[in-house]
């Protein structure tokens, strides 16, 4: 709380009763609280911009108190590892909703409570790779080839509209 200025006062007394004058604190505030800080994905890079799938780790901190210190745990509050400035960066991975927390302390030495990420979060820094394969170098005119893409995770928007055919055509795409 706030107290104005000769609202505490102090006086000592020894032991043969003397006593001493009184002493007044000026004016001031006791900060017994700090607010919990917010955590979000800078940017969720995946086709739905909130299904915390995102080739782009980095977390921004928000509610930092000025001069405070903060850190994050990526483990659940296992461990915890000092911030610096106002974001931290995931490695990639993936980390269940919960797993991701701050916590701050203010300069007055009061521990916030833990925040978390809302849900969970994918860091996916590997740029996918399609292998196109055919039985056969060389396909005769009117002849018909299997041609095989082979992608190295799920896409859910491989099209036609994606392949480029020249001197040919291609159908039946699945």
């Amino acid at each position: 709380g706030t107290y104005a200025q000769g609202a505490v006062q102090v006086r000592q007394a020894d032991a043969a009763g003397s006593t001493s004058e009184v002493a007044e604190l000026p004016g001031g505030t006791v900060d017994t609280t700090v607010a919990t800080p917010s955590l979000a994905l800078a940017r969720d890079t995946d086709i739905s911009t909130t299904d915390g799938i995102t080739n782009d780790g980095k977390v921004n901190v928000t509610g930092l108190e000025a001069g405070a210190s903060w850190q994050y745990s990526t483990d659940n509050g296992q461990s915890w590892k000092n911030g610096t400035g106002t974001s931290f960066t995931l490695g990639s991975g993936s980390y269940a909703e919960g797993a991701v927390q701050v916590r701050q302390t203010d300069v007055a030495g009061n521990n916030s409570d833990t925040a978390s990420l809302l849900g969970a979060v994918t860091v996916d820094t590997v740029a996918p790779t399609i292998e196109i394969s055919s039985t056969r170098d060389t396909v005769g005119a009117g002849k018909t080839e299997i041609i095989t893409f082979k992608l190295s995770e799920m896409s859910r928007d491989f099209l036609r509209e994606d392949v480029e055919v020249t001197g040919g055509t291609l159908s039946n795409l699945r």
